[in-house]
């Protein structure tokens, strides 16, 4: 925000230089962005958090500027009164004589929660030849706003001084009752910059009988603005809903002055006092009779009360600032301050919307007080160690595991385009978000693969052609429900170019073959399961078992889909639910100390038999004197029968406690070849 130091300087005069002023807001908080040295001011520009919309006017950083230096604030009244039919807050003028209001003004009505108080005043005989005086327009040019009209100059220059943006209609040009209301279908208005929008459900808008009027608090309507021939005029001050404007203001591709300031909050006590400087300016520059104030809706009063400890105070700031200093500090802040026992009853000022929490009003203290002159001390952290259980995996440990293999962690946005989530999980109905950042982030996600598959796709158009990430995350069901998962992606090539071996494309084995070695941090043997997935490879799908308890999904992307999404190369994605994982406990043994036996079986087999059953079912036969289970061969093709494969199996025997005896490992094999064939229709190749 960028204003003339000399219009601030008719609010609150210290004894500081232009120097000191800046060095003083910038400590605090309000930082300043750049200064323009002129002959006859200075223009100072300054940086406003978006925490603190109240320092948005002359008004507000009057406020702050007489805060910091403890001077005294002048807030001008305007004026003596004009007699109003509405004498609950009198209309107010500077200029000499009485001007008779109108007898009747115009209807309001309120009919959405986005909108708590709305004021109105109608201005009747606007002098066509008025224009807006040299010293408004050299004010408003400090601020970066060009010259209008003179009923919106003055309405500009009244947002500036005060802080309350405002909106003038042409009053011919109304129909009705003025009615704050959500949009209906079909509805459509045309903005000031003559641009026709189709109103999206549920915006709010300012409305006559007949139709949309205005987007509130965002941008007026070009039918009903005020023009060189407008003698009648409306002029609304209003406060509405923070949230109700970022999200329009955002739908509709608006940036203005208006929707700027509400987004961030406006005083809620701000709308008549507004409306009363913006009236008496259009009498004294345009002449014309001011009406009675329309009003709808009810101000508020006061604020929550805050309890603000001492001893809390204290463990904060990490100074014990003494009491007086501390109710002085606030009451010039413009709360409340009641003593109690212990600390502070607060209430703090309606134009303070950033003073919710208790750390607040501690924050207002540090940096009123000064945090040059809080003590740098060291911290004290008391360390209690926490219970580790020997038997289970921990989250770094597991991360760790994925980062040793060569996959890099990402941390990517719980929100989706309908668009990804549509393919990746098309049975499930996402969350829909009722504010999305952008249109490309408007649901949440079912899966965590469409967040990674956009991070591949990134790196891919950056001539990246291999790719291997995971993110430990969550998923979201319709209720808002999320289960915590991790989610990873293989894609491009399986390896880096290399004189010793043929670079090739990942596979679905590979990124299997990482599972598998990820579940020996248990000491459990995994097993996968051909399954189906809408947006995964039919014959490239499984779920992941582990003691017959599912903990993931494993699988190529469905053809069809990398189709859609324009992606040549391989993507292998996997999911496991992280509190299956959590539950587990590693299975400690002992070694052997005596020699292991190797017997090798060379197996003809159904096509369709899956290698991990038959390793099941010699676990499951051999028991404890297993070792290990080795497949180093698998072949179709000539001499081998269609519809038959062979596999070639490794078995390593060892005793935990013994030498086997020759006649005892030749039982076992025998024993492994006829159960094989029994369940399996495997046979021993010849």
């Amino acid at each position: 925000m960028q204003i003339s130091y000399q219009w601030l300087q008719t609010w609150v005069k210290p004894s500081w230089s232009v120097e000191m002023l800046i060095e003083r807001l910038t400590a605090a908080g309000i930082e300043l962005e750049g200064m323009q040295v002129l002959p006859h001011d200075i223009y100072l520009e300054f940086k406003i958090t978006p925490n603190r919309g109240d320092c948005l006017s002359i008004l507000g950083l009057a406020r702050e500027v007489a805060l910091l230096s403890e001077t005294a604030f002048v807030d001008p009244t305007f004026g003596f009164k004009i007699p109003d039919p509405h004498p609950h807050n009198p209309l107010q003028s500077t200029g000499e004589g009485t001007i008779t209001p109108l007898e009747k003004g115009v209807n309001i009505l309120i009919e959405s929660p986005g909108c708590l108080v709305y004021r109105g005043r109608t201005i009747m005989g606007i002098n066509l030849k008025a224009v807006t005086p040299a010293w408004m327009e050299a004010r408003l040019q400090a601020s970066q706003i060009s010259l209008i009209h003179p009923i919106v100059d003055i309405l500009n220059y009244v947002m500036l001084e005060l802080g309350q943006p405002m909106h003038a209609f042409d009053l011919d040009k109304i129909t009705g009752s003025i009615k704050v209301r959500a949009s209906k279908p079909g509805e459509s208005l045309v903005l000031l910059d003559n641009r026709e929008v189709a109103l999206k459900a549920e915006t709010l808008c300012i409305a006559d009988d007949v139709g949309p009027l205005a987007l509130a608090g965002t941008m007026g309507g070009f039918l009903s603005s005020v023009t060189n021939i407008t003698t009648n005029v409306f002029l609304e001050s209003a406060w509405f809903e923070p949230s109700f404007i970022a999200r329009q203001a955002r739908f509709y591709g608006i940036q203005s002055d208006s929707a700027y300031r509400y987004e961030r909050g406006v005083d809620l006590a701000l709308a008549e006092r507004a409306l009363d400087r913006a009236t008496q300016l259009v009498i004294e520059l345009c002449s014309g009779e001011g009406g009675p104030i329309s009003q709808a809706g009810v101000i508020q009063k006061q604020r929550p009360m805050i309890l603000l400890r001492a001893s809390r105070l204290l463990t904060l700031l990490g100074v014990a600032v003494d009491v007086e200093t501390v109710e002085n500090i606030l009451t010039r802040v413009g709360c409340a301050v009641k003593a109690v026992t212990g600390g502070w009853e607060i209430n703090p000022p309606m134009h303070r919307l950033d003073i919710t929490l208790e750390v607040d009003l501690i924050e207002e203290v540090g940096r009123v007080y000064g945090y040059d002159r809080l003590p740098v001390l060291p911290l004290k952290v008391v360390l209690n160690s926490h219970k580790v259980s020997e038997s289970a995996v921990q989250e770094g440990r597991l991360l760790a595991a994925l980062v040793d293999r060569g996959y890099n962690e990402v941390i990517t946005y719980s929100f989706v385009s309908s668009s990804l989530q549509a393919w990746a999980d098309p049975n499930t109905s996402p969350k829909q978000l009722l504010n999305p950042i952008t249109q490309e982030m408007g649901c949440m996600r079912t899966q965590v693969w469409p967040s990674l598959v956009e991070t591949w796709s990134y790196n891919r158009d950056r001539q990246q052609d291999h790719l291997k990430i995971f993110e430990f995350g969550h998923r979201y069901a319709q209720d808002g429900s999320q289960v915590s998962v991790i989610a990873g992606l293989w894609a491009g090539r399986c390896s880096s170019v290399n004189w010793s071996d043929v670079s090739r494309a990942v596979d679905f084995f590979d990124l299997k073959g990482d599972l598998e070695g990820l579940f020996d941090l248990w000491g459990e043997t995994v097993t996968f399961v051909a399954t189906e997935h809408p947006s995964l490879h039919p014959g490239q799908t499984a779920h992941i078992i582990v003691a017959g308890k599912p903990v993931g999904i494993l699988g190529a992307l469905h053809p069809k889909v990398q189709t859609d999404l324009g992606l040549t190369e391989p993507v292998i994605v996997f999911e496991l639910l992280y509190e299956e994982l959590r539950a587990r406990q590693t299975l400690v043994t002992s070694l052997s100390k005596f020699p292991s036996i190797r017997r090798d079986l060379a197996l003809l087999l159904p096509e369709g038999c899956a290698v991990s059953l038959l390793l099941e079912t010699i676990r499951e036969t051999v028991g404890s004197w297993l070792e290990d289970c080795l497949v180093f061969d698998v072949y179709q093709g000539k001499g081998i029968s269609e519809g038959k494969k062979s596999i070639a199996l490794g078995l390593i025997l060892q005793h935990p406690e013994r030498t086997f005896r020759d006649e005892e490992v030749e039982q076992c094999i025998e024993r492994v070849k006829q159960v094989l064939e029994v369940r399996h229709s495997a046979l021993l190749r010849e």
